[in-house]
C-alpha cells in the first residue's frame, strides 16, 4: 500500500479505481475518477488533465462539477496514478486510452474539459469523431490553458532541458521538491501561495519524474501534426468556450485571443490573477459545506430610456447593470428576481477573490446640508436678482 505524504492526494486515490485499458497491444491499468452527479441536468463532462501533472489537479472542483452532472476524470498513461511503462509516448496513445476508459464506462455522449496536453488529447479525439473513425458524440467543450499553437509557445528552459535529452527514462528525476518549484513558478504572482508539492508527488510516484523525458515528446507531435488537433479544435461543430488565466507565462493569452477568432461563436473568459495551473485553482472552487453570505439584497436593475446595455445574448464576462433576467442565461439551476450584493461571507473569501463593493450608506449623510446650502443659495439667487433689476431701473431714470 502507498504511502502518501500530502494527506489531499491519499484522499485523491482513494475516490478512484484502476481499469484495464488496451492500446497497442499491451494492456495498461489506467486509474479514473467517476463522480455522479447529484442531479442529472446535463451531459456526462469528461476532464483531461496536462503535462506533467494528472487528474488530482481537478480535485478542487470537481464536486461543485458535478452538481448537475456525471464527471469521468482519468490518469493519462505515464501520469498520475495510472501505469508508466517504459515506453514511446505520443497523442494518439493518450487518445487511444481516453478511448478506452469512455468505452469500459460506456460512456459516448459527453461534454468534454481539457488542459493542458489534454487540449490537445481532445484534439485528436476530436479529429476521430470528424472523420467517423470514433463513434463517439462530443456536445460541448471547454478548452483551458494549452500550447495549442506551439509556434506561439513561451517553453520553460526545464521543457526545453527535457526535449533535448533523449527519448529515454532518466537514471533519476528531479524529485519532488524541485518539481513542486517548477509548477509553482507557472502560478500567477497572486496564488504563488498554493501548495504544489501534491502534485509533485504524483508526478514522482512509481518514477514517474525519471520519465518526463519520454512524456513530454507530445510536444514534438504538436508541431509535427497541429493541423489536425488544433484544426479539430477550430473546426469542431459543438460549442466551443474558451477559459484562459491570463498570466500563463508558457500559454500566453494571446492562443486564446487567436483560437476565438477563428470560431465567432466561441466564448472566451479571462481568469482573473491565474496562470498555468491555477486556471482552475483552489481558490475558484465551492467552499465545502455551510456557507453564510452577509449582504444587501437588491432587486434586478433594468435599463432606462438611456445608459449603457449589456448584448442581448452570448455570454456575459462584464455588467453594464445586473439584470438578473438576462443572468439566468447564464447560470445552471433556478434564479430568483434579486440578488445579493455580497458585504461579507464565512468562510471568508480568499487571496484574488472578487472584492465586495461597499454598500450604500444608509444613515442622513451630507444631505440635509447640502439642501439648506441650496436653499441659502436659492435665496441669495432671488435678492440679488431683485437688487439688479433695481439698479437697471435706477439708471434708466437718470438717463
Amino acid at each position: 500500500m502507498t504511502h502518501w505524504t500530502h494527506p489531499d492526494v491519499e484522499q485523491w486515490a482513494s475516490r478512484g479505481t484502476l481499469l484495464e485499458v488496451s492500446t497497442e497491444g499491451a494492456t495498461y491499468p489506467v486509474f479514473v475518477v467517476d463522480v455522479p452527479a447529484d442531479t442529472d441536468a446535463q451531459d456526462p463532462l469528461v476532464v483531461i488533465h496536462g503535462f506533467p501533472t494528472s487528474s488530482f489537479d481537478f480535485a478542487p472542483v470537481v464536486d461543485h462539477l458535478s452538481r448537475d452532472r456525471r464527471v469521468v476524470l482519468m490518469d493519462l498513461l505515464g501520469f498520475g496514478l495510472s501505469a508508466k511503462p517504459d515506453r514511446r509516448y505520443s497523442i494518439e496513445l493518450q487518445a487511444d486510452v481516453a478511448a478506452g476508459v469512455l468505452a469500459h464506462l460506456e460512456l459516448d455522449r459527453f461534454a468534454l474539459l481539457t488542459h493542458d496536453m489534454g487540449d490537445t488529447v481532445g484534439g485528436e479525439l476530436l479529429a476521430r469523431t470528424i472523420d467517423g473513425s470514433w463513434p463517439a458524440t462530443v456536445t460541448r467543450r471547454i478548452v483551458t490553458n494549452g500550447s495549442i499553437y506551439i509556434g506561439m509557445a513561451q517553453l520553460t528552459a526545464g521543457q526545453l532541458m527535457l526535449l533535448d535529452l533523449p527519448d529515454a527514462v532518466a537514471e533519476a528525476g528531479p524529485g519532488p521538491e524541485l518539481l513542486a518549484a517548477s509548477l509553482g513558478a507557472t502560478l500567477a504572482p497572486a496564488h504563488a501561495g498554493i501548495d504544489m508539492s501534491g502534485h509533485a508527488e504524483l508526478v514522482c510516484h512509481d518514477g514517474g519524474d525519471a520519465l518526463l523525458p519520454r512524456t513530454i515528446r507530445y510536444i514534438e507531435d504538436r508541431r509535427a501534426n497541429e493541423s489536425r488537433y488544433t484544426g479539430s479544435i477550430e473546426t469542431h461543430p459543438s460549442p466551443l468556450h474558451v477559459i484562459w488565466g491570463p498570466e500563463d507565462p508558457i500559454a500566453v493569452p494571446a492562443m486564446a485571443e487567436r483560437l476565438v477568432s477563428t470560431r465567432p461563436d466561441a466564448t472566451l473568459t479571462w481568469i482573473p490573477n491565474a496562470g498555468q495551473y491555477d486556471a482552475v485553482p483552489e481558490a475558484y472552487a465551492a467552499p465545502s459545506g455551510e456557507v453564510t453570505a452577509t449582504g444587501l439584497v437588491r432587486t434586478t436593475e433594468e435599463r432606462g430610456s438611456i445608459g449603457p446595455k449589456d448584448p442581448a445574448t452570448g455570454e456575459l464576462t462584464s455588467l453594464a447593470r445586473v439584470d438578473v433576467g438576462r443572468l439566468e442565461q447564464q447560470i445552471d439551476g433556478d434564479v430568483l428576481p434579486f440578488y445579493l450584493q455580497l458585504a461579507t461571507q464565512d468562510p471568508a473569501l480568499g487571496e484574488g477573490d472578487p472584492i465586495p463593493v461597499d454598500p450604500p450608506a444608509l444613515d442622513e449623510g451630507p444631505h440635509l446640508s447640502y439642501a439648506i446650502q441650496w436653499f441659502t443659495f436659492t435665496g441669495l439667487t432671488a435678492i440679488v436678482y431683485v437688487l439688479i433689476l433695481r439698479k437697471k431701473r435706477n439708471d434708466l431714470e437718470r438717463a
